[in-house]
């Protein structure tokens, strides 16, 4: 439904809707696809799932007692070394972390002070872990304990997306495909522990750069992509000066991370340093599905430029798509002379489409052409 609102209301909301946009910036949180493995005390009310739920107007609470532990279970081994723990009225004035890469609890190992409001942790270095064991020693008063939020990263700043110029290919995908995208999962480095030639290397966009693994079928460079995709096409670069180790290159696909099947090989090297397209029809398998995807070789060392993988989401929303304001500008009629008929009002323009990475800048430049001319401006959202 359309609004028209104020040229001064709009500008305010396309800056919010900016600065939001740039303090949530895709930040890694392990704890969005995590569950909780055990909880010694909750209420009702307030859940031990409410302390994962990405919400901050939510908590868990424990009620009235005077120790109490939450173990969240990240789902499989992640690279951890940034721990934030946000309080809710009622913090721990001491607790302590037990971590394994097992689905199991464990006791805590060490032991943190708090006055409560948000802790962050940054540890001495990046620990595989699994399971995250709280436990809380001192409540702060009466009524026990409570958590907001409890966030989980590989570092302090990580990202779970490929980065901002991913895809670089410029192909068509079939109709109704996307470019799938999520958090990267593989080797974190590469060749002789080069963090340059790590996973990060194969979705970056460019194709000078090169995921090259610890050796021949030792590593691969994927995409978790939070739910399943039907895979429509695949698009891959060799790495300059490598064009042999296209032979053996694999698209793997998986469920759980862990078994993976065949979904296309490689039969031979690459003829030329260029991309190179594939089709379903080259697929051993029939509209795979899957949430995981990866490229792999176990025939030869396995360097990569780019990977990019297209899909129709099984469920048919595509996560990673922002939710854009649409900005129609509309002039305002001149004063009809007394003795004439008024002229037609202008036709409205229309501001074109944006691309998802250029959106929100398109957005407070038509704002500011639109306090300019004094015009009026009405919005409506769509999902794209």
């Amino acid at each position: 439904m359309r609004k028209l609102i104020s040229i001064f209301a709009v500008a305010a909301m396309l800056i919010f809707a900016l600065s939001a946009a740039v303090s949530a910036a895709e930040l890694q949180n392990y704890c969005k696809k995590a569950t909780i493995l055990e909880v010694s005390a909750a209420t009702d009310a307030n859940p031990a799932t409410n302390a994962i739920d990405g919400k901050s107007d939510t908590f868990w609470a424990s009620g009235k007692v005077d120790t109490a532990n939450i173990t969240v279970d990240l789902g499989k081994p992640m690279p951890v070394g940034y721990i934030q723990i946000i309080w809710g009225d009622d913090y721990a004035v001491s607790y302590g972390i037990g971590t394994t890469s097992s689905a199991e609890a464990v006791a805590a190992s060490d032991v943190y002070k708090s006055e409560g409001g948000t802790d962050e942790i940054t540890l001495d270095s990046i620990t595989t872990m699994r399971c995250l064991n709280f436990e809380l020693y001192k409540p702060s008063g009466a009524n026990g304990f409570s958590i907001k939020e409890i966030i989980i990263r590989r570092t302090v700043d990580a990202t779970e997306a490929a980065a901002s110029g991913y895809p670089s290919s410029g192909v068509t995908p079939p109709d109704g495909s996307y470019i799938i995208k999520g958090e990267l999962i593989g080797l974190e480095e590469g060749w002789g522990g080069n963090a340059d030639a790590g996973r990060a290397a194969a979705f970056d966009g460019d194709i000078n750069t090169y995921f090259d693994p610890l050796g021949t079928g030792d590593g691969y460079a994927g995409v978790d992509a939070g739910e399943q995709y039907i895979l429509t096409y695949i698009v891959i670069h060799p790495r300059d000066g490598q064009l042999p180790r296209f032979d053996g290159a694999e698209i793997n696909g998986s469920n759980d991370g862990e078994n993976w099947e065949l979904i296309w090989i490689s039969e031979g090297e690459a003829e030329e340093w260029t991309w190179q397209e594939i089709s379903a029809d080259q697929f051993k398998i029939k509209e795979p599905t899957f949430r995981y995807f990866r490229y792999f070789n176990e025939f030869t060392h396995g360097d990569v430029g780019e990977v990019e993988l297209y899909g129709i989401p099984v469920d048919g929303t595509v996560d990673w798509l922002p939710v854009e304001e649409e900005i129609i500008i509309e002039e305002e009629a001149p004063a009809a002379a007394p003795t004439e008929a008024a002229p037609a009002a202008a036709p409205a323009a229309q501001a074109p489409a944006s691309s998802p990475q250029t959106s929100d800048m398109t957005a407070l430049a038509v704002a500011a052409a639109v306090m300019a001319l004094g015009s009026a401006v009405i919005i409506t959202k769509k999902r794209r």
